[in-house]
């Protein structure tokens, strides 16, 4: 059987203070936990093997579904506490709470690759929405990337939005933290071709032969690509657009580079056949 904890029904309680905290980033920072926010989301979060330190359901929720929760938190080793509705209200950051939260132990987030990569990986540079993250991710996890970079971001993978926007992806698709710095130096040891969006590059981005595994540099949403990549090994791809509009939202950009890239490797592969 899984583990229940002490159950908290108080407002007051020094735990739900806590938690609310947790909806704070520079709080989770310090706190290395974070709330996943949603019983889907957690869901994706344990299928994902991601460190729980607890489950919170509410105590409304159906004997059915506790159990059911029970089972799988049993499955991983995580212990569950119940929690008055009006707690659960309290700590979701959630107009209508499904009575379901998970709080998470923070990955470690530092920029180390994996010893062999096939497919694109997704730099961002200082991102701030985190709506924006959200859809990077899932179109970066459809698409089959290696994963994304965030260098010197304003929002983190665990920020509830993000969660629920790339609906609960982030958990299954790498992502690491990393100044431009620590960023070129592991992509110039690793000998990988930097490509990024550039309204003013020279070549539409369906012109370019993109390579298995190309580093996508996006700019920041309201200022383009910063200086850090202003370098000459950076091709420069253009997303031609019509007169009156300069740029797109940066998840769309993100979205039409990778999937550029899926479809030449699958026109690839179908020459390959032939």
């Amino acid at each position: 059987m899984s583990r229940f904890l002490e159950p908290i029904r108080s407002l007051s309680n020094p735990r739900v203070r806590d938690w609310v905290r947790l909806r704070n980033g520079r709080r989770r920072r310090e706190a290395g936990r974070f709330l996943i926010d949603g019983s889907y989301e957690t869901t994706m979060a344990v299928e994902a093997g991601l460190i729980l330190e607890e489950i919170l359901l509410s105590e409304e929720l159906d004997e059915k579904i506790v159990e059911n929760w029970s089972l799988l938190a049993e499955m991983r080793d995580t212990p569950i506490r119940l929690i008055s509705d009006s707690a659960m209200t309290k700590v979701s950051v959630r107009e209508n709470p499904d009575g379901v939260i998970g709080v998470g132990v923070t990955p470690d987030r530092s920029l180390s690759l994996p010893d062999s990569c096939d497919g694109p990986i997704l730099v961002m540079n200082r991102l701030e929405k985190p709506g924006n993250l959200g859809a990077l991710i899932r179109s970066a996890y459809a698409a089959g990337a290696v994963g994304i970079v965030l260098c010197d971001p304003a929002v983190d993978f665990e920020n509830p939005q993000v969660i629920r926007a790339s609906r609960g992806l982030v958990f299954h698709l790498p992502g690491w933290v990393a100044t431009p710095t620590e960023a070129k130096k592991l992509f110039q040891e690793r000998s990988l071709p930097l490509f990024a969006a550039d309204k003013l590059g020279e070549q539409d981005y369906w012109e370019t032969q993109l390579p298995s595994t190309p580093v996508i540099i996006l700019g920041e949403e309201h200022a383009g690509l910063p200086e850090d990549w202003n370098l000459p090994e950076v091709q420069r791809l253009r997303i031609p657009m019509q007169e009156g509009i300069d740029s797109l939202n940066v998840s769309v950009s993100g979205a039409l580079l990778l999937y550029e890239w899926k479809r030449q490797r699958v026109a690839r592969s179908e020459i390959i056949r032939k």
